[in-house]
């Protein structure tokens, strides 16, 4: 599909590209120019320093875990979950559900986790049906009661179906979009699943679309963003950052507040947008990760850029976790601990499973950890240095006052948030393959076999 005249194409020193191939005059650009390779170029920020030299500073330090009182919020019933992390500021809901669920149906949801495919996108609902991806690119409807509805394959024209490895899913605008390593984002009428549309890009898509109005944010796995015009599929404006050479699956997807967009690339930059224009207000670096840890190499964003009250709190891979001023893009707080996924912030805190598999309660104000829960990690204790034989802890999601993680062990846990002690678990028929979501009163979550399971 070709690209509108709106498109854009901005360059940002020392974090974006822009390429101009042909050209017999160079055009030399305003802004700073810092050599890449110069020992301090992660680390110019002031704050990023002394939260990285105070983080240090405490890193042997011996730590007990805390009971502090907190409020998770009230207790509301969804509707409905049409966005990765309930809605466009990915700012968790504490929603309605019993203390002590039960499986009460499994359906048939397509191809399950393999050793090539994984399930990576998150189930949303419009309230009247379920949306899920199998680990191969195939988009299906369930009923709430669990009877199946449409189901259709997207992979991409002239490529071999099945060889997509997942993708992303949102709702907005009357359709379901979703992205895969196609390299693509399809529009589908969440009725039928007929295909309404298709954008092709640059590069594969790990990472859920979010949907605000009649736009559609994206960002591929080699840093460019975009946003797409929910009619028609073509582009409003693009930006164009470095690639990163290393990668994972189910990435962060944007998140939305007022008119910003913030964009979350490979590269480990947070891009602060204006939605309408695309023009970048800020620009976020969140570089280095876990010290020691091979996996400090993985730049992704993996805990979704969260945004309460004017603060962006957000983590990736390697093991960094910040907040960010939503106006003007400084960093406030940084400590070394990374995020498999959600970050759940409520009453002050912030609540995710970390790259060491361990549910953390933080501070909001400051990062400072108030206590640290093992989930179960390892298949087996002989295996510590095989991160294929790791148990994926999926969430935390906040329910019934309680903080939720399914486990690939086989088991949905419950927390008290006040002091992180196991107050439940429920045994599931799988293990599971992606974090849950609760709408009526009910959790779904996707299992490792691909089925999706109900509880209630």
């Amino acid at each position: 599909m070709k690209q509108n005249k709106a498109m854009r194409k901005l360059a940002l020193v020392s974090v974006l590209a822009l390429s101009v191939a042909g050209c017999a005059k160079e055009e030399i650009l305003d802004g700073l120019r810092e050599d890449i390779r110069s020992s301090d170029y992660d680390v110019n920020d002031p704050n990023a320093v002394a939260a990285a030299t105070e983080a240090a500073a405490q890193l042997d330090a011996p730590f007990e875990n805390q009971s502090r009182p907190t409020n998770l919020g009230p207790v509301v019933t969804q509707a409905s979950w049409p966005l990765r992390g309930a809605n466009a500021a990915h700012n968790l809901p504490n929603a309605t559900l019993s203390s002590s669920p039960s499986v009460i149906w499994s359906a048939r949801a397509g191809e399950g986790n393999s050793k090539r495919n994984r399930i990576t996108a998150e189930p949303v609902s419009d309230g009247a049906n379920v949306f899920v991806m199998d680990s191969h690119t195939t988009v299906s409807a369930i009923g709430m009661g669990g009877a199946a509805g449409w189901s259709v394959d997207i992979s991409a024209e002239g490529e071999t179906a099945g060889r997509g490895i997942g993708g992303g899913l949102a709702l907005g605008d009357g359709k379901l979009f979703a992205t895969s390593t196609y390299g693509e984002l399809v529009a589908l009428d969440p009725s039928t699943g007929d295909v309404l549309w298709r954008q092709r890009f640059n590069a594969s898509v790990s990472g859920a679309p979010t949907v605000v109005g009649q736009q559609v944010f994206v960002v591929t796995d080699n840093s460019e963003a975009y946003a797409i015009n929910t009619n028609t599929g073509r582009i409003d404006w693009q930006l164009t950052g470095l690639a990163s050479q290393y990668g994972v699956a189910a990435v962060a997807a944007p998140a939305v507040s007022g008119n910003t967009v913030l964009m979350p690339l490979s590269n480990g930059s947070l891009l602060g947008v204006d939605s309408r224009s695309g023009t970048v207000k800020f620009v976020s670096r969140m570089l280095g990760g876990r010290r020691g840890s091979g996996h400090a190499a993985l730049q992704d964003f993996t805990g979704e850029p969260v945004v309460v009250g004017g603060v962006i709190y957000a983590a990736n891979a390697a093991g960094q976790t910040q907040a960010i001023s939503l106006v003007g893009g400084q960093t406030r707080w940084s400590v070394e601990e990374g995020a498999q996924g959600s970050i759940a912030v409520a009453g002050g805190s912030l609540y995710f499973v970390n790259d060491q598999g361990k549910l953390l309660r933080l501070s909001a104000q400051n990062g400072d950890k108030i206590w640290s829960i093992d989930l179960p990690h390892y298949e087996k204790e002989d295996n510590l240095r095989r991160r294929k034989s790791i148990y994926p802890g999926f969430g935390p999601v906040m329910a019934g006052g309680r903080l939720w993680v399914a486990s690939g062990d086989g088991f949905l846990r419950a927390f008290d948030p006040t002091d992180g002690s196991q107050v439940a678990s429920v045994e599931l028929p799988e293990g599971a393959a992606s974090r849950p979501i609760t709408v009526a009163g009910k959790m779904f979550v996707m299992g490792e076999k691909g089925n999706l399971l109900a509880l209630r």
